[in-house]
């Protein structure tokens, strides 16, 4: 998939990304269709992956970059990684919240 930096997207069935319009994901945001995996861990710390629906990259990657892990505590983030692919996603989320 080509990247689209001015694009909003939403996710297919198979949660994979598709270019889209700002209204198609702002509705996709209001009907909760966003994915979320959360996980407390210890000491109160949290572990947040989402998909943030536009391309967050830095420009070195071949495909949009539009899932998001956090970690910390409340809302202070002290880790951040992002991942174009939910299955990427899902194999980091695990990974931080392992360690």
């Amino acid at each position: 998939m080509g990247r689209r930096y001015d694009a909003s997207y939403i996710l297919d069935d198979q949660r994979s990304p598709i270019v889209s319009d700002h209204a198609a994901f702002a509705a996709m945001s209001d009907e909760a269709k966003t994915v979320a995996i959360t996980e407390p861990c210890e000491n109160g710390f949290k572990v947040k992956t989402i998909f943030v629906g536009f391309d967050q990259s830095d420009g070195d990657e071949d495909e949009p970059v539009v899932f998001q892990t956090t970690a910390g505590l409340a809302n202070e983030s002290w880790y951040v990684d992002a991942y174009p692919t939910w299955q990427q996603a899902e194999e980091g989320h695990k990974e931080t919240v392992e360690h």
